[in-house]
């Protein structure tokens, strides 16, 4: 379980660095609709919110 919830987060972390989508799409497109959740969830496995991740991946 832990090893697909890592796939899933460095998904999402993929997607962010397209630029085309949300942070809430993103969470909706890996199936995790609270978006609070996600960013938890997002930290734990890449050491940082997605919005800051999104902030140092697009600039």
């Amino acid at each position: 379980m832990e090893y697909i919830r890592m796939v899933k987060i460095r998904h999402a972390a993929m997607l962010i660095d397209t630029g085309q989508y949300s942070i809430k799409e993103v969470s909706h497109m890996i199936g995790i609709h609270d978006t609070k959740y996600f960013s938890q969830r997002f930290k734990e496995v890449m050491g940082m919110l997605p919005s800051e991740y999104k902030k140092q991946h697009q600039g």
